[in-house]
């Protein structure tokens, strides 16, 4: 299981991006192990606050 967080990577909200980090990293890795592990998102989302007012997306400036 993987946990996707865009907010980390300073990029917008976006299910896109999400996917395809999750399938280009955490699969592509897992399918590199000998035991090729079923992989799955375990959590993403976007935090309410930010203590970095540079880190804060559009959306959350509107909050």
């Amino acid at each position: 299981m993987a946990n996707v967080h865009p907010w980390f990577a300073n990029v917008s909200i976006a299910a896109g991006w999400t996917w395809n980090f999750f399938e280009t990293i955490d699969v592509a890795l897992a399918k590199s192990l000998s035991n090729d592990p079923e992989m799955s998102i375990a959590e993403t989302g976007w935090h309410t606050n930010s203590s970095d007012a540079g880190n804060e997306s559009t959306v959350l400036q509107q909050l």
